[in-house]
C-alpha cells in the first residue's frame, strides 16, 4: 500500500515538474515610445509548446509573476510592474507599417471639389494614426520627391521612425514638409541619391529585422511617374525594381501601391507599380494590392482603412504584454518569471532622448553673498524655478552630493502649492520653490545638491554662501618719537569665500604717513584657502611732530578680476607732553538711531601733566557735540587716558550718502597745543528707486509673461528688501540685496487664470526703516473662448445639401482677432457668407455670422466625423469644433450629459437617444456603441463588457441594445460606476465611439464629461479669553459646502499650541493622539464630517494655566477630509487676570493681586465726622477724593505716593450739604468708589 502511495506522489510531482519546469519563454520586443511607461511583449509556452495566455476569465500569468529589473548605477534595480498582464485576442495579427508618401510639387494640385491632394493625403494619414491598434501595430512614415526627405526636427531621421504613440505620429504628420520637385521611386524605397546613398530616409531601410518589430508592410502613395533625371546615378536613373524585389523578399515585406490622381502613367512605370503590388502577396489572395487613378478623399480613406484591416491578418498573433515603469539608464531589461520555472528573458531597446525627462533648475548656481550669522537667525531666501522638459518630472526631496558645511544651514522652506514632496511637474511646465540659507558662522558654505525623484538629467545645482573679503583696521598703539615697535596681527585679511585667493605680491603701505610704517611680513605672494587669514607683521617708526599717524594698507589679489583691497593702519607718536587719541569710529546714524554716541579716548602720551584750557567743535556743533551732561576734562596727568563722549546728531534726517565731517579742537599747554581730532559721522542711508507702474498689456492664459523692473539702491549701504505681490503676479525672488549705487533686475511674472483685467501692487519693503514702495501692476488676461448658437450637425440625401446659418460669439472679456473659419473636410463642407469678412476683430461678447453647407458625396454611407477649424492671432487661437454630416433622412443624437461626484461615491450615467428625425420610421431596433473613459477616475461596476485602451483609458462595449422606434428622448443604457481616483486627473471625457444600428438611421454623437467634485469649506477654531486656572471649552465650527460621506467619515485636524498655557483634556473618540515637545502640545482630533448642532463640529476641552505668555494661537497644522478642500481658520486663547513683569526673555506672568478696596465708612449716613478705612496693594501715586452726583470734585482726602497696606482717613461731613456723595479711591492701575449719605 505504501509503495502505491509513493508511486502516486512521484507521478503527481513529475506532472507538476513537467508542467512548470518544462515551460519556455520567448521575449519579443519593448515599446519605449511612451517612456517611462514601457510595454514589453513575450510568449510563454507550456511543455507541449502551447502558448499560455490570459483571458477575461482565466489569468494564469499574474502581475506578481513577472519581475522586471534594469541596471542603474552599476546595480540591478527592480522596476514597478504597472498593470495586469495583457494578452490581446489573437483574431488579428501584428504588423509594422511603413507609409511612403509622395510630396512632389504635383501633390499640391486640387482634386474635384478644390482640396489639394497633399492636404487630403495628410488627413488620411491622420485617420490611420487614430485608427491603428498600438498593441499590435507600429507605424513609420517616409517621404520623397526627387530625393528622399528628412524630418524637419531631426535631419538624421525620416518623417517619423517606428512608433506606437499616436500623438507622436500625428505631430510628425502635421510637420511633414510639402512641395518639392521631382518624383524618384528609388528615393522612396532605397536611398537618398546625392548623399552617398544614405538609406535611413527610405522605406525599405525600416523593413530590416533590427528596425521592424513585426511583419513589415509598405503602403506606397504616389501621384505620378518615376522621372529618370531624378533617379540617378545608377542604371541611368531608371527605377531599380530588381533591388527593391530582392530586399523586400529578403525582409518578408508586403507592398501596397496607390496612385493618387489621374496623371497618365507610362507603360514602364505602370509595370513597375504592378510588380511592386505583387511583392509579398499570397498566391491565394484575390484582392487588389494596387489602386490606380484614385481621385477622391473618401476613396483614399477607404483604401487605407481596407489595408489596415487586411494587413492585420498577415503577421503573427500578438504576444502577451507586461507594462512597467522604466528608468533613466534604460537600454536593456531582464524579465524573470519565478512562478513559471524561474524563466529569464532579456529585451533590448532604445529610448528616444526626447522622452528622457530633463529638470532645468534656475538659477543653476545659487549664491548667497554677505549673509552674516548675526543677528541670530539672520537668513536669506531665494526662489528656484524648476522646469520639466521632454517629459514629466517627479521631485521627492533633496540630497547633498557634496557638502562643505552646507546641509546644516541650507533648507527648502516652501515646496510650493503641491508640497511637500512628492511633487509632479508636468512636461513643459514650471514650478517654484523657496530655499533659505541661515548661517551658523561666517565661513564659506558650499555644496552640490541633487533633487531626488524621477528625472534623467539636470537634477543637480550648486549652492555657495560666502562673505566678501576686507582688510581689518590696524592700530599700532603708542610709540615714542624716534623709537620703533614691531607687531604681528594674525587676521589682517581673511578669506571667507569658497575659492582660494592669491595675494599676488607683498602688501604695501600708502598714504600721508606711509613712511612711518613698514610691512615686515609677508615678503612674497601668498595663497589663502577658504577659511585662511593673512598674518602680517608691521614696524611703526613715528617721526616728528608727535600725534596720530595714519596710512593705508593695500593688498593686491586675484579675487574678482584682480581686485585691490585697502584698510587703515594708525599709531600714535609720543613726545614730552603730547595729546593723542584713539582712532575715532563714530557709529552710523540711521532711521532707527538718529542720534549715536561714541567715545574718544583722550591720552597724555608724554611724561608731564597737560592742562586743557578749551575745546570747540568746528565748523560748528550742528552735527557733533558733547554728550548731554558730560564735562570736558581740564587736565591730563602723565599717561592718563580719559574718555570724551561725543554725540553725533545730524541736523537733517540721515538721507545723504556722504559722511558728515567735523573737528574737535583741544587747546592745551601740550607740545601740540592745538590738537585737532577729525570727526567722521557716517550715516546708514537706506533708500531706493523703482518704477511706479508696470503694464503687461495682454497676457494669454496659460502663457505666463515676464517683465522686468530695475531696483536701484540710492543709499550708501547694502539694501535688503522683500518683494511681494498677489496673484496672478509673482516676483522672481522674494528677497533682493543690492550694493550701494547698484541696480538689480526684478523679474515679475503675470500668469492669469482667466480673462479680464488684473490690477494689483508689487510691494518692495525694507523692514529696517519700514520703507515701502509700490509698483502698480496692470494686465489684461486673455483667454479666447467662443460659442456657436447651434450644433454643427447636418443631414442630407446624396444629391442635396443641408445649409445652416451660424452665429459665433466671442465669450471672452477681451477682443478676439479671427483670421479663418475652414472645414477640415472641404470636399463635403463649405463655409460662406462670413460677416464681417475675415480677418476681423470681434469685441468682447461680440458676434460674427457665417453659413456652413453640407454636400454628401456619392458613395457616402455612414456618418462623417470631421471638424470646423476656427483660428485667430489672439493668443495663437486655434479651436477645432466637432462637425458631423450624415447622408440619409433618418437621424438621432446619442448624447451623454455632464456629471460631477465625490471620490468613493457610486454614480449612474445615462446614455440618451434624443432629437430623432424619422428615427421612428428607420426600422432601427438595436443599437451598439463604445464608451471611452479614463479608468483612473471611474471604475465600472460588474456586468459591463470592459476592455483596456491606451494608457489608463478603458472602453465599455455596448452590443445590440434594444431601443424604441420613437423620436423623443429615451435611455440607451445607464452606465454604473464607482468614482475612484487612482491617478492625477480630476475629469474625464465620456467619448461615444462607433455607434451603429440595425436599421437605416444615422447617428450624431455629443460626448459627455465627468468632473470630480471638490467640496470647499472652512474649519474655524473660536478665539476665547478666560481666567487662567479654569477649564475652558473652545468650539470648532464649519462654514461652507457639505463634505461627502456618512457617519463613518471624519475630518482629521492636527492642532499645536503653547503647552505651558493649555493642557488638552478631551478623551477618545474626538482625541486621536497627542504629544508634548519643547513646551508645545501637538494634538490630533477626529471631528464628524458634518456639524452636530448648528455649525459646531465639536468642542476642544482644555485646562488653562499660567505659562510663558498670556496668548497662544491654536494653529491648525493639518486638515484633511475625503472628497473636499478645507481651509483652516486658526483660533486664539487669551489668559485673563494675569500681570506681567520683566521684558524679553525675562518676562514673567503672575496672578494679579486684588484691587484696592474701601473697607468701611462709619457712620454712614452721617451728619458730621465719618471714618473711612481702605486697603491698597501697590506702591505708587494714589488719590482719594469726594465727588458729588454730577462728578464735581468736592473735597481731597489723599494725594501722594502711597505704600501698600491698610489706612484710615477722616472726613468732616459738616462742610457738605445734604445729599449723596461718592468716595473715590484711585491707585496707579485701578479705581474704586463707594456712596456716602449726608443727612441733617
Amino acid at each position: 500500500m505504501k509503495k502505491i502511495i509513493i508511486f502516486a506522489v512521484v507521478f503527481i510531482l513529475s506532472l507538476v515538474y513537467e508542467d512548470v519546469f518544462g515551460q519556455t519563454l520567448e521575449m519579443k520586443y519593448t515599446e519605449p515610445s511612451r517612456f517611462p511607461y514601457m510595454t514589453t511583449g513575450f510568449r510563454l509556452k507550456d511543455a507541449a509548446g502551447n502558448e499560455i495566455r490570459n483571458s477575461d476569465i482565466l489569468k494564469p500569468i499574474k502581475k506578481t509573476d513577472v519581475i522586471v529589473e534594469e541596471m542603474e548605477g552599476g546595480k540591478k534595480v527592480r522596476r514597478n510592474v504597472l498593470a495586469d498582464i495583457d494578452c490581446p485576442e489573437q483574431t488579428l495579427t501584428t504588423f509594422s507599417a511603413v507609409l511612403i508618401v509622395d510630396i512632389s510639387e504635383s501633390m499640391n494640385d486640387p482634386l474635384p471639389g478644390g482640396a489639394k491632394k497633399i492636404d487630403v493625403a495628410k488627413d488620411v494619414l491622420k485617420e490611420w494614426a487614430k485608427s491603428f491598434d498600438p498593441k499590435r501595430t507600429e507605424t513609420a512614415i517616409t517621404a520623397f520627391c526627387g530625393d528622399a526627405v528628412a524630418s524637419l526636427d531631426n535631419p538624421d531621421e525620416p518623417i517619423r521612425t517606428f512608433t506606437s504613440d499616436k500623438d507622436s505620429l500625428l505631430l510628425a504628420i502635421n510637420k511633414m514638409p510639402t512641395n518639392c520637385n521631382g518624383t524618384n521611386y528609388n528615393a522612396a524605397f532605397l536611398y537618398k541619391r546625392f548623399d552617398t546613398f544614405i538609406k535611413q530616409y527610405s522605406g525599405l531601410y525600416w523593413c530590416r529585422p533590427d528596425k521592424a518589430k513585426y511583419k513589415p508592410v509598405i503602403i506606397f502613395l504616389t501621384d505620378g511617374n518615376h522621372l529618370s533625371e531624378y533617379g540617378g546615378p545608377i542604371n541611368g536613373g531608371r527605377f531599380n525594381i530588381d533591388e527593391v524585389q530582392m530586399l523586400a523578399n529578403q525582409r518578408n515585406v508586403t507592398i501596397y501601391v496607390i496612385q493618387f490622381g489621374t496623371e497618365t502613367i507610362t507603360p514602364e512605370n505602370l509595370g513597375h507599380l504592378q510588380t511592386l503590388s505583387y511583392i509579398g502577396k499570397a498566391s491565394n489572395d484575390n484582392t487588389p494590392n494596387i489602386w490606380m487613378g484614385v481621385n477622391s478623399a473618401q476613396d483614399l480613406k477607404n483604401i487605407y482603412q481596407d489595408i489596415l484591416v487586411e494587413a492585420g491578418t498577415l503577421g503573427d498573433p500578438p504576444p502577451c504584454y507586461v507594462a512597467w515603469e522604466g528608468g533613466c539608464e534604460s537600454g536593456s531589461a531582464t524579465f524573470t518569471f519565478p512562478n513559471h520555472g524561474n524563466l529569464v528573458g532579456v529585451s533590448n531597446f532604445t529610448v528616444s532622448p526626447g522622452r528622457l525627462p530633463k529638470l532645468v533648475v534656475t538659477p543653476q548656481n545659487v549664491t548667497f553673498n554677505n549673509v552674516a550669522p548675526v543677528p541670530a537667525n539672520n537668513s536669506a531666501t531665494m526662489t528656484l524655478t524648476l522646469k520639466a522638459e521632454r517629459n514629466y518630472v517627479v521631485i521627492n526631496g533633496i540630497d547633498y552630493l557634496i557638502d562643505n558645511g552646507l546641509s546644516s544651514d541650507f533648507s527648502v522652506v516652501d515646496w510650493g502649492p503641491k508640497g511637500p514632496p512628492p511633487i509632479t511637474i508636468d512636461k513643459d511646465s514650471s514650478y517654484k520653490i523657496v530655499v533659505r540659507y541661515r548661517p551658523s558662522d561666517s565661513t564659506c558654505s558650499s555644496g552640490l545638491i541633487e533633487f531626488t525623484g524621477f528625472a534623467c538629467e539636470g537634477k543637480q545645482f550648486n549652492v555657495k554662501a560666502e562673505m566678501t573679503p576686507f582688510v581689518e583696521n590696524i592700530n599700532m598703539g603708542n610709540v615714542g618719537i624716534g623709537k620703533s615697535l614691531d607687531s604681528t596681527f594674525s587676521a589682517v585679511f581673511c578669506n571667507k569665500t569658497c575659492q582660494p585667493i592669491q595675494v599676488t605680491g607683498q602688501p604695501r603701505i600708502t598714504g600721508t604717513d606711509a613712511s612711518n610704517f613698514i610691512v615686515l611680513e609677508p615678503t612674497s605672494p601668498t595663497t589663502l584657502n577658504p577659511g585662511d587669514c593673512l598674518q602680517m607683521k608691521f614696524k611703526f617708526i613715528p617721526t616728528e611732530p608727535a600725534g596720530t599717524k595714519s596710512a593705508k594698507i593695500e593688498i593686491q589679489t586675484n579675487y574678482n578680476t584682480n581686485q585691490k583691497f585697502t584698510g587703515n593702519i594708525t599709531g600714535n607718536g609720543i613726545g614730552g607732553k603730547t595729546v593723542t587719541h584713539n582712532f575715532v569710529n563714530v557709529d552710523s546714524a540711521s532711521c532707527l538711531n538718529p542720534t549715536v554716541i561714541d567715545t574718544i579716548m583722550l591720552e597724555n602720551s608724554g611724561v608731564e601733566t597737560i592742562n586743557i584750557t578749551g575745546h570747540s567743535f568746528l565748523p560748528n556743533s550742528d552735527n557733533f557735540s558733547l554728550k548731554s551732561g558730560f564735562t570736558f576734562p581740564t587736565s591730563l596727568a602723565s599717561g592718563a587716558i580719559v574718555p570724551v563722549y561725543i554725540e553725533f546728531h545730524p541736523t537733517n534726517p540721515p538721507k545723504q550718502n556722504a559722511n558728515y565731517t567735523g573737528t574737535l579742537r583741544v587747546i592745551s599747554n601740550a607740545d601740540n597745543p592745538t590738537y585737532d581730532i577729525p570727526l567722521v559721522g557716517p550715516t546708514r542711508n537706506i533708500d531706493f528707486n523703482i518704477a511706479s507702474t508696470l503694464d503687461f498689456g495682454e497676457v494669454c492664459v496659460g502663457s505666463p509673461k515676464t517683465m522686468q523692473l530695475t531696483l536701484t539702491n540710492t543709499g550708501n549701504v547694502p539694501l535688503n528688501v522683500t518683494a511681494n505681490a498677489t496673484a496672478p503676479y509673482q516676483p522672481g525672488n522674494t528677497t533682493y540685496t543690492v550694493n550701494p549705487g547698484g541696480n538689480q533686475t526684478v523679474d515679475v511674472t503675470c500668469n492669469p487664470s482667466s480673462d479680464g483685467p488684473f490690477n494689483a501692487n508689487l510691494t518692495i519693503t525694507n523692514t529696517e526703516c519700514s520703507l515701502t514702495k509700490t509698483v502698480a501692476l496692470t494686465a489684461m488676461g486673455v483667454a479666447p473662448k467662443i460659442s456657436l448658437n447651434q450644433a454643427l450637425t447636418f443631414t442630407a440625401t446624396i444629391g442635396n445639401t443641408d445649409p445652416k446659418d451660424f452665429i459665433l460669439t466671442n465669450e471672452s472679456n477681451s477682443p478676439l482677432r479671427l483670421t479663418s473659419i475652414t472645414p477640415c473636410d472641404n470636399l463635403r463642407f463649405t463655409v460662406s457668407n462670413i460677416n464681417p469678412q475675415l480677418p476681423t476683430t470681434i469685441p468682447a461678447k461680440g458676434t460674427i455670422s457665417f453659413k456652413v453647407t453640407y454636400n454628401p458625396q456619392s458613395g457616402d454611407s455612414g456618418k462623417i466625423d470631421t471638424c470646423l477649424q476656427i483660428s485667430g492671432t489672439t493668443c495663437n487661437f486655434d479651436s477645432s469644433a466637432k462637425m458631423q454630416g450624415l447622408p440619409g433622412s433618418a437621424t438621432v443624437y446619442v448624447e451623454i450629459d455632464e456629471y460631477t461626484g465625490y471620490d468613493g461615491d457610486p454614480i449612474d450615467i445615462p446614455i440618451y437617444l434624443r432629437n430623432g428625425v424619422n428615427f421612428d420610421k428607420s426600422n432601427t431596433t438595436k443599437v451598439s456603441a463604445q464608451i471611452r473613459y479614463d479608468g483612473s477616475l471611474l471604475e465600472a461596476k460588474p456586468g459591463f463588457n470592459v476592455t483596456n485602451d491606451v494608457g489608463t483609458f478603458k472602453i465599455i462595449n455596448l452590443t445590440d441594445k434594444t431601443v424604441q422606434p420613437i423620436n423623443t428622448q429615451q435611455v440607451l443604457e445607464t452606465l454604473k460606476f464607482t468614482i475612484r481616483k487612482t491617478g492625477t486627473v480630476e475629469s474625464t471625457p465620456l467619448e461615444i465611439l462607433n455607434v451603429t444600428g440595425n436599421g437605416g438611421a444615422g447617428f450624431f454623437t455629443n460626448d459627455g464629461l465627468f468632473t470630480l467634485s471638490q467640496a470647499r469649506a472652512e474649519v474655524i477654531i473660536d478665539s476665547v479669553a478666560a481666567l487662567a486656572g479654569n477649564d475652558v471649552k473652545i468650539k470648532v465650527r464649519f462654514n461652507g459646502s457639505a463634505l461627502p460621506g456618512d457617519n463613518n467619515d471624519k475630518i482629521t485636524m492636527k492642532v499645536s499650541f503653547n503647552g505651558t498655557m493649555l493642557e488638552p483634556i478631551n478623551k477618545a473618540p474626538i482625541l486621536k493622539s497627542k504629544s508634548f515637545d519643547k513646551g508645545k502640545w501637538t494634538v490630533t482630533y477626529e471631528l464628524p464630517i458634518k456639524p452636530q448642532s448648528g455649525d459646531v463640529l465639536g468642542e476642544l476641552l482644555f485646562h488653562t494655566m499660567i505659562g510663558t505668555s498670556d496668548t497662544t494661537t491654536l494653529f491648525i497644522e493639518e486638515l484633511t477630509a475625503r472628497g473636499g478642500t478645507l481651509t483652516p481658520v486658526h483660533g486664539k486663547f487669551t489668559a485673563l487676570g494675569l500681570c506681567k513683569d520683566g521684558e524679553n526673555d525675562q518676562t514673567r506672568y503672575f496672578y494679579a493681586n486684588p484691587g484696592p478696596a474701601i473697607l468701611s465708612m462709619n457712620p454712614n449716613p452721617t451728619d458730621g465726622m465719618i471714618n473711612i478705612t481702605y486697603q491698597t496693594y501697590e506702591r505708587g501715586y494714589t488719590k482719594m477724593w469726594v465727588s458729588d452726583m454730577l462728578g464735581n470734585h468736592v473735597y481731597d482726602l489723599y494725594n501722594g505716593i502711597h505704600e501698600p497696606g491698610q489706612a484710615d482717613v477722616n472726613l468732616n461731613g459738616t462742610n457738605l450739604g445734604n445729599g449723596v456723595y461718592f468716595i473715590i479711591l484711585q491707585t496707579p492701575t485701578q479705581i474704586v468708589r463707594e456712596k456716602i449719605y449726608i443727612m441733617r
